[in-house]
């Protein structure tokens, strides 16, 4: 047999994979393996955000800002029906969240580009709720408040969402082998948000209206280290049923934002180290539109749709009290994909869904500017793919369902992967206009089992093959450190992934989810001594173990959270010549919340890190120190 990337073209070995994917008896809950995250398990669990929610989840690792499903980097976050940032969903309030679900695997034959490893699906409240005020802080001077509520009669919905949070994080850098990574304070962060939401469901057609406002102030731990992100948002959903079984239904929105960040020199720790540098802007839009039409009848369901995605952004690097740029990128960057999806059910209970699109990226306008090479335009590319999915389930006897998936996967570089470069005194970003996009193909198999309502067993076996594979790489570990994002050739992901959940009695309810992951560079011409190495901040195991108590206004939860060892560089560096360890030892950590629940008053106490143990995440970034957290929510 012929090992991927050797001798056998590409798109022949992605098409003989995913046509031997058919042929395995494969899930199909919409979208290959995926778990939904309810209202009940959210204001059961009291996260202090959606990511720190999302983290206690099979296979979803959080590091630096990025998520990963199963070791891929690849997950596309969709918010309310359209693309949306990590981010975005660190300002959602939790209890406006109507629905998580969480699609493990290839998902680009439904959410194009950046869903080569799954999807994040948020869905906020669609529904008449009391209104509700709450109140946050924390042992560290955290504080904050939040509205919500909506009001519904005669078809006519209005509803309001405003919060205003401060937080005084505790996770800092005291040590590492460049001095722009460390931090002489705490990191803070100030989000405001205000969405206002209207919409109008006479009978056969609806439309739903929300405009948004988010402003968030970032301080990293030094003093001229921060970004200021401020963004409106107008969007809007109109459906119409056309007859029985068929709906058309139309997304758009629009949203313009404003980026403005300083940095410091990044020498060191001293008053020239700290002293302000340059500041680093960024500004754009972007305008969604997805139509779809979508039929069902009998034992089948199916949605055509068709989506157009055109986004400009604006990168400028300046000195500190300059007005002449010193580097400035410009980029409009167009999609147009369509797409289908097909669900059939047969009497015997085997359920078969095929997903495909076929997507096309263009880059007509990039413009370049940088002091030391003057202005350039870059000529127009074009990148096009076709994502196909095929997935199954089928019941195999009392309780038990044989499941698995095959799919591909497909994400362009970025104009900023490509040509973004910021050279500080400390650290360079170079850009890589030699990029190619990254390809992948996804395939799991596994068996589910539910015993009534007391008990649930899932087992997954999942492999990923990326080809041309985009990552942050490290071209000299000297001072400035040099970083830029290069295809480090062929890569591999492969594991087993373990959920269960037990109600004990009535009222206790335990659950554990493991994931053990062994990813590996598979072949790497630039570096071929790194072939057989473990890609950065993916951890070969992960668990997720949690013991609940719920009963008559009263709930309780206890949480351990437990990540093995994990590398943070591509050559696995373990320690270097300072006597720095390159190797994220493992850690356990263990959290803690109670709930109480009045007629009309909630309150909840929850400690995160119970233990105070000391971790790291990221790039020599210690974790949440112990925190203590204080909520009541009052419903008017």
């Amino acid at each position: 047999m012929t090992r991927p990337g050797r001798g056998v073209p590409w798109r022949r070995r992605i098409l003989a994979a995913w046509l031997a994917g058919l042929v395995l008896v494969a899930r199909a809950e919409d979208d290959g393996n995926a778990s939904a995250i309810t209202a009940a398990d959210i204001r059961r669990e009291r996260p202090a955000s959606l990511v720190d929610l999302l983290r206690s989840r099979a296979g979803v690792e959080d590091s630096s800002g990025s998520l990963t499903l199963r070791g891929v980097q690849g997950i596309a976050v969709v918010l309310d029906g359209l693309p949306a940032a990590l981010s975005d969903l660190a300002l959602v309030n939790p209890d406006d969240v109507e629905r998580i679900d969480i699609l493990r695997g290839a998902a680009s034959a439904r959410y194009g580009a950046n869903a080569m490893g799954g999807a994040i699906v948020v869905t906020t409240h669609r529904r008449a709720v009391r209104p509700v005020v709450s109140l946050l802080g924390s042992a560290h001077g955290s504080l904050g408040a939040r509205f919500s509520g909506e009001r519904a009669a005669a078809g006519w919905r209005l509803g309001l969402v405003l919060a205003d949070e401060f937080e005084q994080g505790s996770r800092r850098v005291p040590a590492a082998p460049y001095p722009n990574q460390v931090t002489v304070d705490s990191e803070r962060y100030r989000n405001r948000s205000a969405s206002l939401r209207a919409g109008y469901h006479p009978g056969a057609a609806g439309l739903d209206l929300e405009v948004r406002h988010t402003d968030s102030l970032s301080g990293y731990g030094r003093p001229n280290w921060w970004e200021h992100y401020r963004a409106d948002a107008v969007r809007a959903t109109l459906g119409r049923t056309l007859a029985d079984g068929l709906r058309l239904e139309l997304v758009a929105g629009h949203e313009g934002y404003d980026d403005l960040g300083l940095m410091d020199t990044g020498t060191g720790s001293d008053a020239a180290g700290l002293a302000a540098d340059r500041h680093v802007d960024s500004s754009g839009a972007n305008t969604d539109l997805t139509l779809t039409l979508a039929g069902a009848g009998g034992n089948a369901a199916w949605h055509l749709g068709a989506v157009y995605r055109h986004s400009r952004d604006r990168y400028v690097i300046r000195p500190y009290g300059g007005a002449e740029a010193e580097f400035m990128l410009d980029a409009a960057t167009v999609n147009r994909a369509l797409l289908g999806h097909y669900q059939r059910r047969w009497a015997d209970g085997p359920e078969l869904s095929l997903d495909a699109r076929l997507d096309r990226h263009e880059y007509p306008a990039v413009d370049l500017y940088d002091a030391g090479g003057g202005s350039a335009a870059r000529a127009a590319v074009v990148r096009q793919s076709f994502n196909p999915k095929a997935a199954l389930r089928w019941p195999v006897g009392q309780g038990l369902r044989l499941v698995a998936s095959a799919g591909t996967g497909f994400v362009p570089p970025s104009p900023y992967q490509l040509y973004y470069t910021d050279l500080g005194a400390a650290a360079w970003l170079l850009g890589n206009p030699d990029l190619k996009p990254e390809r992948s193909l996804t395939r799991d198999i596994g068996l589910e089992y539910r015993a009534g309502t007391r008990a649930t067993l899932a087992a997954t076996l999942f492999q990923t093959v990326w080809t041309d594979k985009i990552g942050m790489l490290i071209v000299d570990y000297g001072t400035p450190v040099k970083r830029r994002y290069a295809n480090i050739g062929e890569a591999e992901a492969r594991g087993l992934e373990l959920e269960t959940r037990w109600r004990l009695d009535d009222a206790w309810t335990a659950s554990l989810n493991y994931t053990w992951n062994r990813t590996r560079i598979v072949s790497e011409r630039s570096h071929p001594e790194r072939v057989g190495n473990v890609l950065p901040d993916m951890p070969r195991h992960k668990l997720n173990a949690a013991l609940a108590y719920e009963s008559a206004g009263l709930a309780g939860r206890l949480a351990l959270r437990y990540a093995s060892a994990a590398y943070t560089d591509e050559a696995n560096s373990r320690r270097d010549g300072a006597g720095y360890d390159w190797l994220k030892p493992a850690y356990a950590v263990v959290d803690a919340s109670l709930s109480r629940r009045w007629r009309d008053l909630d309150l909840t106490l929850a400690v995160d890190n119970l233990f105070d143990r000391r971790y790291l995440t990221g790039f020599f970034r210690l974790g949440q120190a112990r925190l203590v957290r204080l909520e009541l929510n009052w419903r008017i």
